[in-house]
């Protein structure tokens, strides 16, 4: 539902670019509602959305069709002529209906059962009258809006006279390229016409866009409250379902209407062009009949939510009648009258045509669907009495082949009152339209009355149905849109005159049902529940709709009981004529009725108005004229119903009496002025109403002496004695005979203009800047006058010396040239305004300038009103010039665009808006310059792209991990997010940081100036205030192509991703094979002390190694890239210490790869190649130990196997930890952070920085899961190991443990060489025949002597090589025993030396695995933590924690003093 599709529309359309867009006509058909409380609120919602399609440059115009204005009184008729001139309405109204006229009356039939369609016919058929006239008017070149207007007037009163006066119309009927048609109680958006046009524009096979609407409510009363629910259900399920594919409706209101599509289905009936059918009730579904047969479609907008609002019935009455209506025009669309079946046929052409048009199949079957809903409804009550019979007569009789009703009224319970309630709220739930218990509630709150309401639907449907078919007269008025007052006394009869037969059969039915269930013959006898059960609630739905959904039943004040006495005396005296329909009698009695209440509401109001004023009656006698009667009436009656004021009559009252009071002599008024201060005494209110809100007040002084000098914007007031002490004049010293004692008004106007342009006149000098000095001598009330011009005099003094003044910004500048046009259009209203002054000065003679300039039509108080606006402008550019001296750039566009979003005074914010079309020229300009180019123009620094400064050469210490690339990449350029301007969003301006950012990097770091020059020719555009839309569209466009632009490169160009991959591959060990190869070819090599390498050596070992792998299928661009080093040496390390693979990379792949991320590919580098020279270690001394087991160790397995099953299963658990480790780290950590890179890079909408920002999350996820982390501090302040350095002892530990083992099994060969020349030398011995016998044994001495004798090598190299460590720090455990050194160790000295080592060596591995699994378990990461488990999947070790005090100091014990220590806690 929040979705786009041919049917629906979930989401507003692209706006269309502003300027010259289609122009809009709201239709609106009324009858006899209330001016002010229906119509006026609808026109006012109208004009505030007419004004916002109207800045954003297209235009509207309200056509309304009055179907009343014939019919109301002569006054109300002209109070609504009055309204419609008054707010620029165009109106059309025809005359009443009059079938069989008098008098020489003309005839006139108002067609339709239903008068709407007609009503609109007639209207848009004056329109297109007026259209054929304009359009055979020949055009001139010169031909203007003027003219058309002109020519257009004479059109209209040209049709209006052939009408011979049966059409009334004034203003604007011309209809545009779209229709709004709605209601006379709607209320629309503010903005909803430019979405509507660019959807229609957008779709020119959508005829009609039906908008989703809200409910407005007029009253409280639970049926409206009920109303409102089911029409927001309806709209729901509409809405749900067209977006699922189905068809859209067409209600006939709050919908836009394509008028060339009307224009085309239209049809000629008795020689008039008919664009509605008036032939049937439901002339909306027949519209969009056609308009589908015809190929076009209708749409559903659902995007504007509840934002178009309407009334729904506020009667029982009138939405019985909504359906009863429903059901007739659908039978009407289907079926011919019976009478006609046998000439016409039964079905109607529009059905036959429907049903063999090409409209989808789907859209048929939810058309007929629709339809057959009525059908259904209409047959339930003969359907149901025929099952009460059928099911009561006949039961255990039709079992096998009919389902009885209440089978199926109990699955339509569960169906639709519970499940389709919960699926409601659940659908309401997930569009956020209200919460789940409140929509459950709200659902489940109108069960009962809307199955009353639609349970007694059955009978006053079929009754339309019935009356098609048989042709019988059935016809229906307006739906009420105000509420009626009315009470249970005028209820009571009419429900019983509407509803009497409704009422005979529910008494008669239920008669028949008492009678069959307890008194008929047992074979006649009903007395199933299941039988009467489905009749008794269609019976009791059917009685109780008019009466318990009747709100007016609970009313029962006294002066609705008086309406209801004058309205059953108007039926009485009013009664039918011959030949006249019911619709024409109810009419009549209606005019009556309303009549009869206005003449008792006006009795009532003149009787109290009488008694409070006797005079007023003049005007209702009509003493005053006819005329003047009758605009009084209307004017009374608009001031009775505004709903704001209470005290009406009164305010009437007080009206009349200052009209009627004596008035002032002029010369008195002149005379009283001049009084003294003294005997004049100025109200507070008036000093109020005489002061400024950017002016001084004026002050009276004791003195007698009128302060006459007037301060502007933080002016001064400096008294000159010689010049500004003006002496006080005596009330009787002034003689009105002497006209030079004051400089007249005429003298004034003269003056006026130079005072409003700035400069010093006669009587209206300048002293300074901010200062104008006024006649001292003045009439207070002239005095205001010319204090409040005077206000604009000096602001324009203070803005034209702004304008002249410099300012270092272009933002700033262009506010001086804006302001520079906007006192040059003041200038031309001063320029008008002297124009009007010399004309009237000129026709009134030099005599009567005293008092007649005002019969010319100029005076000091028509001034102010002509330069009020002009003030409140000059104002405002007051305003803004103070502030610019605090801001600039961003900061001073948006200070003038709070005015125009926030400001409540429309004209504030149509004259910002003015201004910032002109301010933000420099501001677009900089903003072009910037997405498509990629250059920064801006050498004030107003725009929120700022340069950074290169630092100067020391003056900052670089940061590692940036290289040059990368530093023009993140440092050259900055968002300022003060500058931000608030006509874009920040969203927007990181949009624009990126695109003029990626721009010049694609220029400078990627040496692609070609593409941004050939993207700028074609991307450019001039962008301008006011534009939204094409803006947003332009920046979103921009940003799509540099960001792939970008990427595109840094892939195919500098193969970034290529260089990722190649450093997984080789840095972080990713090619097995290439790194088992090249361990293996330099194990030998390495083995050699780190002074002793070379790296020509390194370098062949490598190239071998890759010529032997698969890296070998690798490009160039990689190969060459990867190199071997060695890294810095330290005293007695060796070669694996010291080697390092090194992988090249340079700009502009830098910007990714950076010197810092270089860093950590070698830190983890050196971390898994130490893991694989540990594992290559111990995996070559498990292979010689397994093939010396059949052999050698067999051999002595008497002296050592002991010895040997312990280092094995050591050495077990050093490789198990060592491949769980490597596991870890290659697949769990690499692989898994490798996997979240390509995920992160390969989005479609993926940055540089999105990818910069995906590469650090990449190498810090190896470096922290991958037990890289560096030392943190303890809660103790004490610094903890790190994994990494956890694992370095544990790894130095597995490898003087592999030592051992060697030194071990060198043992194990050199005893199992002396056991081989001991039997050697017996047997020899035994061949001499020394030992004689058959004496198989030697004695002790001779055994110790030869086992004593010299051997080559009495202690293995390996040994030697255990024993000596030569300074070596690999072995954490060093043997000190020098005297065993220097002296050559026997056989009884170094095995236990050896067996020592081997115990303290693997005591000291598991001490710290165990320390290491504690910390893994302590993880916050589940990997980590899992790591730990693995490692010790069978609980052989025992983590723990460790201590945090005394650690480095147990870490440096000896062995001798580990083992004293461990004996003493022994004891």
């Amino acid at each position: 539902m929040i979705t786009n599709s041919k049917y629906y529309s979930g989401l507003p359309p692209r706006r269309l670019p502003r300027g010259n867009l289609p122009h809009v006509t709201i239709q609106c058909p009324v009858y006899k509602e209330g001016l002010y409380s229906v119509i006026d609120p609808t026109v006012k919602s109208l004009k505030a959305a007419i004004a916002t399609y109207e800045m954003q440059g297209g235009t509207a115009n309200i056509f309304i069709n009055d179907d009343g204005m014939q019919l109301i009184p002569e006054e109300e008729a002209q109070m609504r002529r009055e309204y419609y001139d008054e707010q620029r309405i165009g109106w059309v109204s025809r005359p009443k209906h009059n079938p069989k006229p008098s008098d020489g009356q003309i005839p006139f039939i108002r067609a339709g059962k239903f008068k709407k369609a007609s009503n609109m016919n007639y209207a848009m058929a004056v329109s297109a009258r007026v259209e054929e006239k304009l359009a055979v008017i020949p055009r001139s070149p010169s031909w203007n809006q003027e003219t058309e207007n002109q020519a257009y007037q004479r059109c209209l009163h040209q049709v209006i006279k052939e009408d011979e006066g049966r059409t009334w119309a004034e203003g604007n009927i011309r209809i545009g390229d779209y229709i709004l048609l709605i209601d006379s109680d709607t209320r629309v958006p503010a903005d909803c016409f430019l979405d509507a046009v660019s959807e229609m524009e957008a779709s020119p096979q959508v005829a009609i866009l039906q908008y989703s609407s809200g409910v407005m409510n007029v009253t409280t009363s639970f049926f409206e409250n009920c109303i409102t629910f089911f029409t927001n259900l309806v709209y729901t399920n509409i809405k749900y379902a067209v977006a699922n594919g189905d068809v859209a409706p067409f209600v006939g209101h709050n919908a836009i209407l394509r008028w060339s599509a009307i224009q085309d289905i239209a049809y000629d009936q008795d020689g008039t062009e008919k664009y509605w059918s008036e032939e049937t009730v439901s002339e909306d579904f027949d519209m969009a009949l056609r308009l589908q047969c015809s190929g076009y479609v209708v749409r559903l907008g659902g995007y504007t939510g509840s934002g178009f609002q309407e009334g729904v019935s506020l009667t029982v009455y009138d939405e019985l009648a909504r359906w009863e209506k429903y059901a007739y025009g659908c039978n009407e669309l289907v079926f011919h009258p019976i009478r006609y079946w046998p000439v016409r046929g039964p079905f109607t052409p529009l059905f036959r045509k429907f049903m063999l048009s090409s409209m989808p199949l789907p859209s048929k079957f939810t058309i007929m669907a629709y339809v057959g809903t009525y059908y259904a409804i209409a047959s339930a009550w003969i359907l149901t009495l025929l099952n009460y019979f059928m099911v009561g007569w006949f039961n255990g009789h039709l079992d096998h082949y009919y389902v009885d009703s209440f089978k199926i009224y109990f699955a339509i319970v569960i169906v639709f009152n519970c499940l389709g309630n919960i699926a409601l709220s659940v659908l309401r739930y997930r569009l956020d339209e209200e919460g789940i218990l409140h929509a459950l509630w709200t659902t489940f709150k109108w069960v009962i009355m809307l199955t009353c309401f639609l349970g007694g639907l059955s009978l006053h449907l079929s009754q339309a149905i019935l009356s098609h078919m048989f042709s019988i007269d059935m016809s229906w008025g307006a739906t009420a849109k105000e509420v009626e007052n009315t009470t249970f006394f005028e209820e009571i009869p009419k429900v019983l005159k509407k509803f009497k037969v409704t009422f005979a059969g529910c008494i008669a039915v239920t008669g028949l049902m008492i009678y069959l269930g307890t008194n008929a013959p047992p074979s006649y006898s009903i007395s199933f529940f299941t039988a009467i059960w489905p009749l008794a609630t269609l019976v009791a739905c059917h009685f109780f709709l008019p009466i318990a959904l009747n709100p007016s039943l609970m009313l029962f004040t006294w002066a609705q009981r008086v309406d209801s006495a004058l309205s059953a005396l108007i039926d009485t005296l009013i009664p039918s004529l011959p030949d006249e329909d019911r619709g024409s009698l109810d009419e009549r009695r209606d005019d009556a009725l309303d009549l009869a209440r206005r003449n008792s509401v006006r009795l009532q109001s003149v009787l109290f108005y009488l008694a409070q004023a006797d005079s007023i009656s003049v005007l209702e006698e009509g003493q005053c004229g006819q005329e003047k009667a009758i605009r009084f009436s209307n004017l009374s009656a608009r001031l009775l119903e505004q709903p704001v004021l209470s005290h009406k009559w009164g305010i009437l009252l007080l009206l009349h009496q200052l009209a009627d009071s004596d008035p002032v002599d002029k010369q008195t008024i002149r005379d009283e002025s001049h009084k003294s201060p003294s005997a004049y005494k100025e109200p507070v209110v008036l000093k109020d109403a005489y002061s400024s809100a950017r002016l001084s007040k004026l002050r009276t002084h004791d003195n007698r002496t009128h302060d006459t000098r007037v301060i502007g914007n933080g002016g001064h007031s400096q008294k000159d004695p010689s010049n500004n002490v003006h002496k006080s004049v005596e009330p009787e010293a002034m003689n009105t005979d002497k006209p030079s004692e004051y400089p007249e008004e005429s003298a004034l106007l003269r003056d006026l203009p130079f005072t409003l342009q700035g400069l010093s006149s006669t009587h209206l000098p300048f002293p300074s800047l901010s200062t104008i000095d006024l006649p001292p001598t003045l009439p207070l009330p002239v005095i205001s006058l010319l204090h409040t011009l005077a206000e604009p005099s000096l602001l324009y003094r203070v803005l034209s010396d702004f304008t002249q003044s410099r300012d270092e910004g272009l933002i700033g500048q262009s506010l001086r040239s804006a302001i520079s046009n906007e006192l040059r259009s003041y200038l031309g209203l001063i320029a008008t305004l002297e124009g009007e002054i010399r004309r009237a000065l000129t026709s009134v003679g030099h005599n009567e300038l005293r008092g007649g300039i005002g019969k010319a039509g100029i005076t000091l108080k028509r001034c102010v009103i002509w330069t009020r606006e002009a003030t409140m402008g000059l104002r405002l550019m007051s305003l803004m010039a103070e502030e610019v001296k605090s801001k600039k750039g961003g900061q001073l566009i948006s200070m003038i665009h709070a005015f125009s979003s926030s400001h409540g005074d429309p004209f504030v914010g149509a004259f910002a808006e003015r201004m910032l079309g002109h301010i933000t020229r420099p501001f677009y300009d900089m903003l072009r310059q910037w997405i498509y180019d990629g250059e920064l123009l801006d050498p004030y620094h107003e725009f929120f792209v700022l340069e950074q400064e290169s630092p100067a050469d020391g003056a900052s210490q670089v940061d590692p991990r940036r290289a040059p690339a990368t530093s023009v990449w993140e440092d050259k350029y900055k968002l300022e997010e003060t500058l931000i301007p608030s006509i874009i969003t920040e969203e927007l301006a990181k949009k624009v940081f990126l695109i003029g950012k990626s721009l010049n990097f694609i220029r400078y770091g990627c040496g692609d100036s070609a593409w941004v020059e050939a993207y700028c020719k074609e991307a450019s555009r001039e962008l301008h205030y006011g534009d939204t839309a094409t803006l947003e569209s332009s920046i979103d466009k921009a940003y799509k192509t540099t960001m792939a632009r970008l990427i595109d490169l840094m892939d195919n160009k500098f193969h970034l991703f290529e260089h990722l991959r190649a450093l997984k591959k080789y840095l972080l060990l990713g090619q097995g094979d290439f790194i088992a190869l090249l361990m293996e070819s330099l194990s030998a090599n390495l083995e050699r002390p780190a002074g002793s390498q070379y790296r020509h050596t390194l370098t062949a070992q490598l190239e071998h190694a890759i010529r032997g792998s698969n890296a070998q299928y690798d490009s160039q661009e990689v190969l060459r890239r990867l190199d071997a080093r060695l890294l810095e040496l330290s005293h007695g390390e060796i070669g694996w210490d010291v080697f390092t693979l090194e992988y090249k990379v340079d700009a502009p792949v830098d910007v990714v790869i950076t010197a810092w991320a270089s860093k950590q590919y070698l830190v983890v580098f050196n971390f898994l190649w130490r893991i694989k020279r540990v594992e290559f270690a111990l995996g070559s001394t498990w292979r010689r130990c397994m093939t010396g087991a059949r052999g050698v160790l067999a051999a002595v397995d008497d002296k050592l196997g002991r010895d040997w099953k312990k280092s094995r299963c050591c050495m077990a658990e050093m490789i198990h930890f060592v491949n769980q480790l490597q596991y870890y780290i290659l697949f769990e950590v690499i692989e898994a952070s490798w996997d979240q890179l390509q995920a992160a890079i390969t989005k479609t909408d993926c940055t540089l920085d999105d990818l910069i920002e995906a590469h650090t999350r990449y190498l810090k996820a190896i470096t922290h899961k991958g037990l890289l982390g560096s030392a943190r501090s303890s809660a103790t302040g004490s610094r903890e190991d790190s994994f990494t350095s956890q694992l370095h002892h544990i790894l130095k530990t597995m490898l003087a443990y592999k030592d051992a083992v060697d030194g071990l099994y060198s043992f194990s060969v050199a005893e199992f060489t002396r056991r081989q020349e001991l039997s050697a030398k017996l047997e020899t011995r035994t061949m001499q025949g020394r030992w004689g016998g058959g004496a198989g044994l030697m004695d002790k001495d001779t055994e110790d002597d030869l086992l004593r004798s010299p051997s080559p090598n009495p202690i293995p190299l390996a040994a030697q090589k255990l024993l000596n460590p030569q300074g070596r720090t690999d072995s954490p455990f060093p043997i000190s025993n020098e005297a065993l050194m220097a002296s050559g160790a026997s056989d009884d000295q170094m095995l236990p030396a050896l067996k020592t080592r081997l115990g303290e060596l693997e005591r000291d591995f598991r001490g710290r695995l165990s320390v290491l699994l504690g910390d893994l378990a302590g993880q916050p990461d589940a990997d980590m933590k899992f790591l730990g488990v693995v490692m010790n999947f069978n609980d052989v070790y025992a983590p723990k924690k460790r201590r945090r005090e005394g650690r480095e100091g147990r870490e440096k014990k000896t062995p001798g003093e580990g083992k004293k220590e461990v004996e003493r806690g022994k004891a």
